[in-house]
């Protein structure tokens, strides 16, 4: 069974690493588990950190975190989307981060 986001608001008011890794990651263990598990091994191994939970800020603020927000962890809430949906910043609000109807993006639904 696919499994998919419900459209709206998921993160909003910050743009912070360890505030969107948290927020990402919580969403993730409840709606993806299996991928949740997969990231978290992704930040001990290729990250070479201690668990998301328990990071210092020198590593919330590293450039492999912010890469790693930027892209695995984008990715993986992106596949969670709603169909006609896309997971990103709201056009109106740039840390309002969710799952929002392609139309808002100028893209056919």
């Amino acid at each position: 069974m696919e499994k998919h986001a419900e459209p709206g608001t998921v993160s909003h008011g910050t743009m912070r690493n360890q505030d969107l890794l948290d927020t990402f990651m919580r969403f993730l263990e409840e709606h993806d588990r299996e991928t949740f598990d997969r990231l978290c091994r992704t930040i001990v191994r290729e990250g070479k950190m201690t668990p998301w939970f328990n990071l210092t800020d020198e590593q919330y603020n590293s450039e492999w975190m912010t890469d790693f927000v930027c892209n695995d962890l984008w990715e993986a809430m992106d596949a969670l989307s709603p169909e006609e949906h896309i997971f990103s910043a709201h056009p109106g609000n740039g840390s309002d981060y969710g799952y929002w109807p392609n139309s808002l993006f100028g893209e056919e639904e």
